[in-house]
């Protein structure tokens, strides 16, 4: 992250990579930025901005504004089918660039020839990213009475039984 919210500078977050222990939950008190890191993901891959944001708009963190600081940036390295790429969006001049995704080859960045965001939709599909990166504040409210429908929703949603019966 580069001055992304309430990340101030540049951030490097390192998160499970190991075939077996894969799942990473990052733990903290309130106010530590748990739902700005999750936020940084999807607003990276998909432009979008969780809805429990305050100031859905302010992207540039507030120190940064302050020392005239005008660009954020969030740039995420990840692995699909043995190979590496990194995903980056910034937000420079009040609008959120466009996503740009580059394999790496040998230490080399190489663009993708095809549009990033199609890239991005077919490793991790926006309708399902909700079921992968979330807010667990909310979690148990899965568990609440009358919620059955939804987690039936989300099972049938991770399987690609939705998308198969779309098709």
């Amino acid at each position: 992250f580069s001055d992304f919210r309430c990340f101030y500078g540049e951030c490097h977050i390192d998160i499970a990579v190991d075939e077996k222990k894969n799942v990473t939950l990052i733990h903290a008190e309130n106010g530590f930025g748990k739902t700005s890191f999750l936020g940084a993901v999807l607003w990276c891959f998909y432009g979008k901005v969780i809805s429990g944001f305050e100031k859905k708009n302010d992207i540039i963190n507030d120190q940064a504004k302050q020392e005239g600081i005008t660009v954020a940036s969030v740039e995420i390295e990840f692995t699909h089918e043995g190979d590496l790429f990194t995903a980056r969006r910034n937000f420079a001049d009040n609008k959120t660039g466009n996503l740009k995704v580059h394999k790496i080859v040998h230490g080399s960045n190489e663009p993708l020839s095809t549009a990033p965001e199609m890239f991005i939709n077919s490793v991790m599909p926006l309708d399902m990213a909700g079921h992968f990166f979330f807010a667990g504040e909310h979690a148990e409210s899965l568990s609440a009475e009358g919620n059955q429908g939804q987690i039936y929703g989300s099972i049938r949603d991770i399987l690609g039984a939705t998308t198969v019966e779309t098709a």
